[in-house]
């Protein structure tokens, strides 16, 4: 007599033979999971016989999957969802096969309109309402999830050919419609500037105007017209003109660096840590928000303490794995750099272990296999030491070389998914072993930063510079010290995260590190520090588990291989839609990049490839949970990685506040104090033209005018025109020194 389990993979089968024999292709899943368990996922499946038996009397148990291409399979999630209890949505929706899910949910089951070819989609029609399409897949009946099974209705199993199956609803089609990927308007001079966006573009479009000798009035009459006809959300007139004062107070060849030297204190006023705002987590995919948001709640933290460690994290497991083709010249891979800045007690740490508890639970595992793999070696190179001893022997007394020669053992490859403290002359044979590359974590990167000038008698650049190369995987060669061998590897891929308390983050990031853009490299947040609070509600034993399922199916992702059997990165591309929301960000992004100059320059010029890294994260993360293997990146996932980059450009000058508060107050309080100085020699009165011929910084008259009345804002002095008979005509402009100021100052 047959057990009930045998009768169950008896089922399977039978299922799986007759899914294929109406032409509905299928392939493994992991028994009791979704999971496929082929190389390719849906990509392998099939409605060939043989291939379908071999693979389930290989492993009976396995689940079904049917590929969704030419299907359209609205997927409802939750016995309680809306759409399940509205009788018109039902009634429409039954006129397809109809399955249920071991969670309660439902699967629609529809063929595609002739020359349709919809995608993937996740709660673009409602919430907890997917749609499974081209590269897609479902899990079919009688699989099981645990001990639960999907089951058919009665009289709407899937039991038709596919030319035969109902065509999804053309309401369904409609909406789909509406929410699918759409050509982005570029606009030009009319288009309109988005609420939160006013002050920052206006403010740029005006030192534009400034650097091409635009006045104080012309700049603000422009200002005010764009503000009144392309602002979604209107500023005041007195809010304008503030703006343009900021940008006119400068010289045309001056104000970039005068504004990055803090200067421009009405611009960098809407940028202090006063501004913080917190990490916008839904913008991040479902399964990563929902775990940082439990997450921040458990630890009474910000999320941004578990996002960055996490993002970086993600990047790492996916490694090059997987690159974003964007020209012949330009790929672009998922590596993060991020710094968390908080001071002592703000829970950086129990943040940081919680986003990297699936990546250290790997490594720990892998230690395991490394230390196994270890012994066996050191067994098997014994073995090979005294049999080679005796072959020797052999070998001596005989005039040819025997032919049992025995054979060195090979070193087996130490498996690693991070690390913690490591030179790059360690990690270079780590990357020669681990070529999809890794993450390296410091709870406090002060440290590892430190290191670079530890062993360094030249000021640390040699490690330094590696690092740099690491950011973008490029190639490094290392020559190892005490050997003639060198290593080289093609792509040293190396993500990166780790905290720091902000005075320490001022004293070890030197003027060297910003200059060379190792700054620029690291995405930062710097959270405003609040009061303690007694933890929330505990993160579910359920998050943690589906985190670390996440990072295992990330690992999984594998590389193509060239036909001399290297690997390399499966090319991802972009939706034409997403590559036109990349394009105006990047247009937009250059356009601010050519307002700034020194550490904040080279922080934007980082910041342009970061929605592309992201975006390409996401997109993994969004395939591996919905159990999809293929599609472009959308629209849809690319704006919400580019409002997660301009979320960190606002921390960059937050962040770069903390420099630039020491640079204001040395360089421009020392010229300052000199011009004072030089004032109060001549009595406290000068005209503009004395001022001119005795300062050779102030080369011209539009400079002394800047300097004059930067000195008259900040209330040093007065500018007056002398318009008495004798001056003649308009007269002469002078600037008065008011007597407090040397006491002031003093």
């Amino acid at each position: 007599m047959e057990s009930v389990s045998q009768t169950h993979t008896n089922f399977l089968l039978q299922a799986a033979l007759e899914y294929a024999g109406l032409g509905y292709s299928v392939f493994p899943c992991a028994s009791g999971d979704k999971m496929p368990i082929t190389k390719n996922g849906c990509l392998d499946a099939t409605t060939d016989e043989d291939q379908i038996i071999e693979w389930w009397q290989q492993k009976p148990n396995v689940n079904i999957g049917i590929a969704t291409k030419g299907l359209l399979v609205v997927d409802i999630d939750g016995s309680d969802n809306e759409w399940l209890t509205n009788p018109e949505i039902m009634q429409s929706l039954s006129s397809g096969a109809m399955s249920q899910t071991p969670r309660g949910g439902r699967h629609f089951i529809f063929r595609q309109p002739p020359d349709a070819n919809f995608k993937n989609t996740t709660g673009k029609l409602a919430p907890k309402v997917d749609t499974r399409a081209d590269g897609g897949y479902i899990v079919a009946p009688p699989s099981k999830i645990g001990p639960k099974a999907y089951q058919w209705y009665l009289s709407y199993e899937l039991n038709e050919p596919l030319e035969s199956l109902s065509v999804v609803p053309e309401w369904i089609v409609e909406k789909l419609n509406q929410v699918s990927e759409s050509s982005l308007d570029l606009g030009g001079e009319e288009s309109p500037i988005r609420k939160g966006q006013q002050h920052t573009t206006l403010f740029r479009y005006g030192c534009l105007m400034r650097r091409y000798g635009s006045s104080f009035n012309e700049i603000n009459a422009t200002l005010q017209v764009m503000n009144g006809e392309r602002c979604e959300e209107p500023g005041t007139p007195q809010e304008i003109e503030k703006i343009a004062k900021s940008a006119a107070q400068y010289p045309p060849d001056q104000f970039s660096k005068d504004y990055i030297n803090g200067i421009g204190d009405e611009f960098l006023d809407t940028k202090t840590a006063e501004s913080y705002e917190p990490f916008p987590i839904h913008l991040l995919p479902e399964s990563i928000g929902e775990y940082v948001f439990s997450g921040s709640q458990a630890i009474g933290c910000d999320p941004a303490y578990i996002v960055l460690p996490l993002l970086s994290a993600l990047g790492s497991t996916i490694g090059t794995a997987r690159e974003v083709f964007v020209t012949n010249t330009w790929q672009v891979k998922p590596i993060l750099w991020t710094a968390v800045i908080g001071e002592s007690g703000t829970a950086k740490t129990p943040a940081f272990n919680l986003a990297l508890q699936p990546v250290i639970e790997r490594q720990a595992e892998a230690h395991q296999i490394n230390r196994d793999a270890m012994e066996r070696y050191d067994l098997e190179s014994m073995t090979y030491e005294s049999e080679l001893k005796q072959w020797k022997k052999k070998a001596s007394k005989s005039e040819f070389l025997p032919a049992d020669e025995p054979i060195k053992p090979e070193s087996p490859n130490r498996i690693t998914y991070c690390v913690s403290d490591v030179t790059v002359e360690a990690l270079a044979p780590l990357f020669s072993e681990n070529p999809r590359g890794f993450l390296l974590h410091r709870d406090e990167i002060a440290g590892w930063i430190g290191d670079f000038d530890k062993y360094k008698s030249g000021g640390g650049g040699s490690d330094e510079q590696h690092f740099l190369s690491m950011y973008n995987a490029s190639a490094i060669q290392v020559h190892r010290k005490g050997t003639q061998k060198d290593i080289f590897v093609p792509q040293a891929a190396l993500s990166i995260t780790g905290g720091i308390q902000p005075g320490i983050l001022k004293r070890v990031m030197s003027d060297r590190q910003k200059q060379s853009g190792f700054l620029a490299r690291f995405l930062l947040a710097y959270p405003e520090r609040k009061v303690k609070e007694f933890p929330g509600s505990d993160i579910s034993e359920s998050q943690l588990n589906g985190m670390k399922d996440l990072f295992a199916c990330l690992g999984c992702l594998e590389p193509a291989s060239t036909d001399g059997g290297a690997t390399v990165p499966v090319s991802v591309p972009m939706s034409e839609a997403a590559l036109n929301e990349y394009k105006a960000f990047f247009n937009d992004n250059a356009l601010e990049t050519s307002c700034l100059q020194d550490e904040y320059s080279a922080a934007w010029s980082k910041l342009e490839e970061i929605p592309i890294r992201l975006a390409l994260i996401f997109h993994c993360v969004e395939n591996t949970t919905a159990f999809q293997e293929s599609g472009k990146i959308s629209a849809a996932t690319m704006k919400a990685a580019i409002k997660v980059t301009e979320w960190f450009k606002k921390e960059v000058m937050r962040v770069y506040a903390l420099f630039q508060v020491d640079l204001a107050n040395s360089e421009r309080d020392r010229l300052t104090e000199k011009r004072i100085a030089w004032i109060e020699k001549r009595g406290g009165v000068v005209t503009f033209r004395e001022v001119q011929q005795g300062n050779r910084d102030l080369n011209s008259a539009v400079k002394t005018e800047a300097e004059l009345e930067y000195l008259e804002s900040q209330g040093y002095g007065k500018i007056v025109r002398n318009s008495s008979p004798e001056s003649g005509g308009r007269g002469k402009r002078e600037f008065h020194l008011i007597s407090s100021t040397l006491s002031t100052l003093a």
